[in-house]
């Protein structure tokens, strides 16, 4: 009787040694899914960000294009006066491409670490871009 009191005895530890030992197991798996999951909404939040900037990025780009464009076709049929105001135009729309291009090129090498500083630098680019924009050219179209 006292080797089945002990064998069930032995039987009943490792019983909840085993419960035990599966309960804690499954926490730490859920653990580590729930820190998965946070992990890959980072990723997706920050790709997010990223996207949305390299977007605003290629509008201003494409809007520098299109004025520069129109430029061009304003100084073939300009006065010499006129050609040297559309030349200072086409110029400052040139610095401003070439500043929003490096900042494009930029946007998949600041992923980890400065992406905040980066990311506020490139905002005020465009910022400033925008308002010199329309400082620049809101009577002239």
């Amino acid at each position: 009787m006292k080797k089945l009191i002990f064998l069930f005895s032995i039987a009943l530890v490792g019983g909840l040694v085993l419960t035990t030992s599966c309960q804690n197991q499954s926490k730490k798996e859920n653990l580590k899914d729930e820190v998965e999951d946070v992990g890959e909404s980072i990723g997706d939040a920050f790709r997010t960000e990223q996207e949305e900037l390299q977007a605003d990025l290629r509008e201003t780009r494409r809007k520098i294009d299109e004025k520069i464009e129109g430029l061009k076709v304003d100084m073939a049929n300009a006065s010499d006066e006129a050609k040297a105001d559309i030349q200072a135009q086409m110029d400052k729309l040139d610095e401003w491409g070439e500043s929003v291009d490096k900042r494009l090129e930029n946007v998949g090498q600041n992923m980890e670490d400065g992406w905040a500083d980066f990311k506020a630098e490139t905002r005020k680019v465009l910022d400033d871009i925008d308002q010199a924009w329309d400082e620049t050219f809101s009577s002239k179209g």
